[in-house]
């Protein structure tokens, strides 16, 4: 996968698979300049075929209210799977009857089986136990690495708070109003060029998968493993750095960083203190031993996050990997040639294009 700097943002590289013309633009949820980008690439490029990283549950984020371009401000969606099960929209259809705000799902054949609330994107995540499925469904497939109860009790929360801090930080640090803007790019254009739209990603509750993720990447060097988003392929890919610098700019208001680090601190402060060591810390401690200690453990907690973020990336990157050899695969079934786009997280841009480069490299 190649970038073409006199054509593509730095954020996207272009290949080619099973004879299809591919583009993989890596975004931010929460950049407008995203939503640009991929508005302007699809326009462009004219695809035969998207493919997002979206799952069914997650449908909504493609249509947000006032987005429908309809009488009624409800929306038709006709749902097929592909033959490797991948949800892809079939077509857009204005509805006869229908509430405002409403994303009315179909089969393919056009019966009725869901109906979504476009004014409620993240929906999915507030309203089932997603978090607690997902640690039903993964800790206990191995005998020998459990998932941390410290990790658990993070997600268990997070599956609480989320919503309400997802909308806090962008009313307080953020310049948009709702992430997902790139997708909805993507729907609008999907829509204008009457072409499918495969939803590539996983299943919420496997978002948080990592057996999978040491499944997916055994065969990989183990700094490839732990530094995956940053790998590039070698024929190709992206500069992650530069494809941040890109996206990121614009996001937040003058000062956000600061800010977010000023809370991060307190929180951790209050933590600490909060804790039933703290008072005996306080007998038999010399208070002067304290910042060290925080910045310790701050340290130590980033550093554990960002490990677990980049493994957990990695099993997303092969399911994203499947959609796009498979929408490439149709997309030359049918025709002969064609092009497929592919909306992503900037952190899955390289990941996906190392398999892009394997499958290539193994031939037909």
């Amino acid at each position: 996968m190649a970038a073409d700097p006199s054509e593509l943002p730095p954020c996207a590289c272009r290949g080619e698979l099973m004879g299809a013309e591919l583009y993989i633009i890596g975004t931010a949820h929460i950049s407008a300049r995203s939503a640009a980008d991929v508005e302007e690439l699809i326009s462009r490029i004219q695809p035969d075929s998207i493919v997002v990283e979206l799952s069914r549950n997650r449908i909504s984020s493609l249509y947000p209210a006032g987005a429908t371009q309809t009488q009624t401000g409800s929306l038709q969606l006709n749902v097929g799977t592909t033959e490797e099960g991948f949800p892809v929209i079939l077509r857009h259809i204005e509805p006869q009857n229908g509430a405002d705000g409403q994303l009315i799902i179909c089969n393919a054949e056009g019966v009725e089986e869901d109906v979504v609330n476009m004014r409620q994107p993240i929906s999915s995540f507030r309203d089932g136990k997603w978090l607690e499925t997902a640690f039903e469904k993964h800790r206990y497939r191995s005998e020998t690495l459990k998932v941390w109860p410290a990790i658990e009790l993070m997600a268990t929360l997070s599956n609480r708070l989320f919503p309400l801090a997802q909308r806090a930080f962008y009313m307080s640090v953020g310049t948009v109003r709702h992430s997902g803007g790139e997708f909805a790019a993507a729907a609008r254009q999907g829509r204008s060029l009457n072409c499918p739209i495969v939803l590539g990603d996983v299943e919420n509750e496997d978002l948080f998968d990592p057996l999978g993720a040491l499944e997916v990447t055994r065969e990989d060097p183990f700094w490839v493993r732990l530094a995956g988003p940053l790998v590039r392929p070698s024929d190709g890919g992206i500069d992650l750095w530069k494809a941040l610098k890109h996206v990121f700019a614009g996001t937040t208001k003058p000062g956000a960083g600061a800010a977010i680090g000023a809370v991060y601190l307190a929180l951790l402060i209050w933590g600490f203190w909060s804790d039933e060591v703290s008072q005996s810390l306080h007998a038999t401690v010399d208070l002067s031993s304290v910042p060290p200690l925080l910045l310790a453990m701050s340290a130590t907690n980033t550093f554990i996050a960002s490990v677990i973020i980049f493994l957990l990336t990695a099993t997303r990157d092969e399911q994203l990997y499947r959609a796009l050899r498979e929408a490439a695969r149709t997309t030359v079934a049918k025709q002969g040639h064609g092009k497929v786009v592919m909306v992503c997280g900037v952190a899955h841009v390289n990941g996906i294009a190392r398999h892009v480069a394997k499958a290539r490299a193994a031939g037909p």
